[in-house]
């Protein structure tokens, strides 16, 4: 895939204003080096290039993002429904595995979705059977109806996306007037022992916000923010973040299957060995996620004094008139 010229315009308001470098960042799978600018007018941080990883690639460079996250209403779906009441007529860009869709429809609303992904649209179709396309999202928004939505979500979505600026002004055609958009993004302010830098880069995530270049990029395309909603700074998520690359190491060598010499040792007794290992797991989990508890507790006292934002937002506009 050869690469896109050099940004020009910012990608998420269109200025032509010369950007401030925020940061270099170099990519060590595709071995490639990406710029991380500052809009001069918006706000809104962007990379250059802007450009999606390429096809087949996302696996193997963020190996844990496919990952069933389980059946729980998290609380961006739980904000969401909080401040948009049933019934409306939804649409979940980006809705991946389908949770989104799914509790939605339990509590009265229509909801529907559109993902490109392979590995996700099959969960999400039996989450939600009959409520999911499989398609580019650009591609679906450019031949939707206007004025046929009372809502759309864009949950962790905008972020990876080359045309942020173009998505949010075909969700404004989409969406009735007095329509309502609900996004949720990393929020660039806070700790940066809550945000996983390799997955908040390029070419994982293009952009990067605060709550003021995100209602900078609403107003932009046509609506009016009604409410912002901080996603709490607890404990818990500085801990999990904290010990994660650890814990997630250990999980995958307990699930891991032997090989060679040992495939054969284990043949006779596969299920005792899986238990054996299971159990060294949770007993490595624990005594990783005790020993970085001091640790862990003094960061996050750090992070309430000094950037007391958890590691998202949400923030909900309405389409104007």
């Amino acid at each position: 895939m050869a690469d896109k010229d050099p940004v020009k315009n910012c990608p998420v308001c269109g200025s032509a204003a010369a950007a401030r470098l925020v940061e270099d960042y170099f990519q060590p799978v595709l071995r490639k080096r990406y710029s991380i600018l500052r809009c001069a007018d918006c706000g809104a941080d962007f990379s250059d290039p802007m450009d999606n990883p390429p096809p087949g690639t996302y696996p193997e460079l963020y190996p844990d993002v496919e990952a069933f996250p389980g059946m729980t209403a998290d609380w961006r779906f739980e904000t969401f429904f909080a401040n948009v009441p049933a019934p409306r007529k939804i649409l979940d860009i980006g809705c991946g595995w389908g949770l989104f869709i799914h509790f939605a429809i339990l509590k009265g609303y229509d909801a529907s979705g559109i993902d490109y992904s392979p590995q996700k649209t099959p969960g999400a179709e039996t989450l939600a059977p009959g409520r999911i396309t499989r398609t580019y999202i650009p591609d679906f928004l450019r031949q939707a109806q206007a004025s046929s939505l009372d809502a759309v979500t864009l949950f962790d979505v905008l972020e990876h996306l080359d045309d942020p600026r173009g998505v949010l002004r075909e969700a404004a055609r989409i969406l009735n007037p007095g329509g309502l958009i609900a996004v949720t993004v990393p929020d660039r302010r806070s700790c940066k022992t809550l945000i996983n830098r390799h997955y908040d880069s390029p070419p994982h995530h293009l952009t990067r916000w605060d709550p003021a270049a995100m209602q900078a990029a609403l107003e932009k395309a046509g609506f009016s923010v009604r409410s912002t909603v901080q996603q709490p700074l607890t404990f818990a998520a500085l801990l999990t973040r904290f010990v994660s690359p650890v814990t997630t190491f250990i999980s995958r060598t307990a699930s891991g299957a032997p090989s060679g010499g040992a495939a054969r040792m284990e043949a006779g007794q596969p299920a005792r060995r899986s238990i054996q290992r299971k159990a060294a797991a949770i007993f490595g989990k624990a005594v990783i996620s005790t020993v970085a508890a001091a640790p862990a507790l003094i960061l996050y006292l750090w992070c309430l004094l000094f950037k007391p934002y958890g590691p998202a937002f949400f923030m909900l506009a309405e389409r104007k008139a």
